[in-house]
């Protein structure tokens, strides 16, 4: 059995060049290894499977394809109705997100030995949803203590970006227009409508735009660049990406939270996704509940 430790750019380097493809997705004891930029201690109770392989050019493409999709069909359909215009857009961002790692990963498997077509395309799958962070192997007590941390981490981002929102509101004051625009189309009008958008949140938005975010850029960007300059760069195109001046910076600090939760539990997506999902439920919940109590 291996033991938690450390393992430096090098060594880890060396072990991911001996396990094969095959064995990349099976060996579990290969799997407890940490690849950084340096060297990193794993948690202990957790066990940490080595990053995507993808380079940050297959990042660079799917944020490229991601913007395309979110100033075009993203930008148009929420004009003419918001609910559904950001499902399509979501959706959007979760497509530009898989199709460059889908390439990347068929040019990869060209250098593994030949096998049945089906074979070949369910291992494309298994290795696609592993990279991404959603590995069903760390098992199901580790994948709900994920959740809860994660739950909790929203909760945390939620209320530790009211100081940073009234700063930046501060620095840059967003017209009355911006306001009332964001607080017409993200209220819910019913109880039934906050629902769908509970629903939403959980299964369409804290999912694409994790995958997006976390799974495909933040990832690359680390391969490139190191751990914590993935991490920054990450955020950092996070909250680009949502082409919100008025936003920014809370949305920076947020996702630079779950960005390093992402990482400290062994790049899991199930943090960052239940911390984004339940950092909206939330606010849409004090939206809705807010002209009740006379705010």
């Amino acid at each position: 059995m291996l033991k938690y430790g450390q393992v430096d750019s090098a060594q880890a380097a060396t072990i991911v060049e001996e396990i094969s493809a095959r064995e990349f997705t099976q060996d579990l004891e290969a799997k407890r290894f940490i690849i950084g930029g340096a060297p990193e201690i794993l948690l202990s109770g957790v066990i940490a499977t080595p990053r995507a392989t993808w380079p940050f050019g297959i990042s660079g493409i799917a944020l490229i394809i991601g913007l395309i999709f979110i100033i075009t069909v993203g930008l148009l359909t929420q004009s003419i109705h918001v609910f559904g215009g950001l499902i399509v857009t979501e959706l959007s961002m979760l497509v530009a997100a898989l199709l460059p790692v889908i390439w990347w990963m068929s040019r990869k498997e060209t250098d593994v030995e030949p096998v049945l077509h089906s074979q070949r395309s369910a291992r494309w799958v298994t290795r696609i949803v592993e990279e991404l962070g959603l590995r069903p192997e760390r098992g199901l007590e580790n994948i709900v203590t994920d959740l809860l941390i994660g739950v909790a981490v929203g909760l945390f981002t939620l209320f530790a970006t009211i100081p940073i929102t009234i700063l930046w509101r501060w620095l840059l004051p967003p017209p009355q227009i911006y306001l009332d625009i964001m607080s017409q189309s993200l209220t819910p009008v019913s109880l039934t409508d906050l629902i769908f958008w509970i629903l939403l949140m959980i299964f369409v938005v804290g999912f694409c735009e994790e995958v997006f975010a976390r799974g495909v850029i933040q990832q690359g960007a680390e391969n490139h660049y190191s751990r914590w300059g993935g991490l920054v760069l990450g955020a950092f195109l996070f909250a680009f990406i949502h082409i919100d001046p008025f936003r920014f910076a809370p949305l920076f600090f947020m996702s630079l939270i779950w960005g390093y939760m992402f990482q400290v539990r062994g790049w899991s997506l199930y943090v960052p996704w239940a911390a984004h999902a339940t950092n909206n439920i939330i606010a849409l919940v004090l939206l809705y509940f807010a002209p009740f109590f006379g705010v």
